[in-house]
């Protein structure tokens, strides 16, 4: 990576209030945020070669642990960092079953959002 360029994070949320906030939240703290409401092709995901994706578990036509063992099991896609997110408290089981790299509880703080990312771009 350049030297000067900010992380990425693709953050899939389908509830446009959530994705806005916590697309401002990670770029007001630097990181470059890629916004998507729904389930994201894997073709794009390669394409946006994000360096971090936080992704809901509970997605309009899909559930998030659908897409995180996908990209778990796609060569191009396996090692970047996937976060399970979600208000559902069974939602960490899913995280764990489909290989998600770890589980992020909604609603949430900011101070522990930003903890997250820091964790796993800082």
């Amino acid at each position: 990576m350049l030297k000067g360029m900010k992380k990425s994070v693709l953050i899939i949320e389908d509830d446009e209030c959530t994705l806005e906030i916590l697309g401002y939240i990670t770029e007001s703290l630097n990181f470059n945020p890629t916004l998507k409401s729904g389930v994201v092709p894997l073709t794009e995901i390669e394409e946006i070669s994000p360096d971090l994706i936080l992704l809901d578990h509970k997605l309009r036509d899909e559930l998030g642990g659908n897409l995180c063992r996908s990209l778990k099991q796609h060569q191009k896609t396996k090692d970047i960092p996937v976060v399970i997110f979600s208000a559902s408290r069974e939602a960490n089981l899913v995280a764990e079953k489909c290989g998600a790299d770890g589980f992020f509880p909604k609603p949430f703080d900011i101070a522990d959002f930003e903890q997250l990312l820091n964790t796993y771009l800082g």
